[in-house]
C-alpha cells in the first residue's frame, strides 16, 4: 500500500510483507553487480516474488524461482559470459531473470 493510503488490516499486512521481502531484504550473491540487479527487479517488480514456489509446466523440473536462477547461474558460470561487453552481460542477466516471469504473470 502507497505511504498515506489507508487499506484493510489484511491489505496492510501484505503490504509489509512485501515491503520486508523486496525492499528491507538483502540479496545474498558473491557478485557485486548481479546482486544489485536482482535488488533492483524485486524494488522495482515486487510481483517478482509471488514466482517464488510457484509451479510450471511439465516441461520444467524446477518452480519458476529455481528456474530462473538457474538459468542465470548457467549463464554466468558459460565461458562466453566473459567475452561479451560489460552492457551484453547487463543485457543477459536482466533478459533471464526476467524471461520467465514475464511469462507467468
Amino acid at each position: 500500500i502507497p505511504k498515506g493510503l489507508v487499506g484493510t488490516p489484511n491489505e496492510q499486512a501484505v503490504a509489509r510483507l512485501i515491503r520486508k521481502f523486496t525492499i528491507e531484504n538483502e540479496v545474498k550473491i558473491a557478485d557485486s553487480e548481479t546482486k544489485k540487479l536482482l535488488e533492483s527487479i524485486l524494488y522495482t517488480f515486487p510481483e517478482f516474488a509471488m514466482t517464488i514456489g510457484k509451479k510450471q509446466h511439465s516441461t520444467h523440473d524446477y518452480s519458476v524461482d529455481v528456474h530462473t536462477l538457474k538459468n542465470l547461474q548457467d549463464n554466468l558460470a558459460n565461458p562466453k559470459y566473459v567475452q561479451l561487453d560489460t552492457e551484453s552481460q547487463l543485457v543477459l542477466k536482466y533478459a533471464t531473470i526476467l524471461h520467465s516471469f514475464l511469462q507467468h504473470n
